[in-house]
């Protein structure tokens, strides 16, 4: 899900402005959660403890790290970022264990790095255009670790037994609005657009329901019933996922290291999930 929405949210970016995309995609997911909660009509329960964990969670994984990796996309581009924000499950293994007191097999710790590796040869392979740039290898890093933060949270807040779906809608709705935060000279007429043939909100739109409403929901459930750093490793194939999008879509080359690393990947995935 979070390959489709890389390549919708690009298109999109490409009409609205990555400052537009970002708001608004949090924006409209916090719309699909409401409308599945009312259609639902759960009786959900929630304690503050959980409130206080997934809020954070939201704020520092969801709006935090999302906006450290697209400052980082635009100085280094998005190779050299996703090759540094592969770092997250490593950390996500060393946090949950630290905080979480959880331990896996040496088995599942090896298929982990085969996962990382098979990734990091797949982006190795394609040609970064972007100057190699300080700060974007700082915020890339910063990023990867806000997102091991936010996984650790969020968690935290599973942990008592709280529904993952509203979960999910408590995260997007913090991060939502800790982003609106940041940028208080928004006005309204930005968000206009001056192309009437502009289709960036057909992508948006797409783009939001996979990523930030099902994306997100989804990867709840992965972490709320499996181990932390194991889900945060799966969560990190995108870039495996991507490699038939980016022939289908953008036309490009799939080169012998991007078909060696998505070998070496799914073979690590293979491992984690017979151990």
């Amino acid at each position: 899900m979070w390959s489709f929405t890389a390549i919708f949210f690009t298109k999109a970016s490409k009409y609205l402005g990555i400052l537009k995309v970002n708001l608004l995609r949090l924006f409209l997911a916090n719309i699909y959660f409401l409308i599945t909660l009312i259609l639902l009509k759960n009786k959900f329960t929630f304690s503050f403890a959980e409130v206080f964990y997934l809020s954070l969670s939201g704020i520092i994984g969801l709006a935090l790290g999302d906006l450290f990796l697209f400052k980082s996309f635009l100085l280094i581009g998005p190779q050299l970022t996703m090759l540094i924000f592969t770092s997250s499950p490593l950390i996500t293994l060393l946090l949950s264990f630290i905080f979480l007191k959880e331990k896996i097999s040496f088995i599942a710790a090896s298929g982990i790095f085969l996962v990382i590796f098979g990734v990091s040869i797949s982006l190795i392979s394609k040609k970064n255009e972007k100057k190699i740039v300080f700060f974007g290898f700082l915020f890339s890093f910063l990023a990867a670790v806000m997102q091991s933060l936010g996984l650790i949270l969020a968690k935290k807040g599973l942990l008592s037994g709280i529904d993952t779906l509203l979960a999910s809608f408590i995260r997007i709705f913090f991060a939502f609005f800790f982003t609106l935060t940041l940028n208080p000279l928004i006005k309204l007429k930005n968000f206009e657009t001056k192309n009437k043939k502009n289709y960036g909100f057909i992508f948006l739109l797409f783009g939001s329901i996979i990523g930030p409403y099902l994306g997100v929901w989804f990867s709840q459930i992965a972490i709320k019933y499996s181990n932390t750093g194991i889900a945060a490793t799966l969560l990190s194939l995108s870039p495996i996922f991507l490699i038939p999008l980016d022939k289908i879509f953008e036309k490009e080359e799939i080169g012998f290291l991007r078909i060696i690393g998505t070998i070496i990947a799914i073979f690590g995935i293979y491992i984690i999930l017979n151990v």
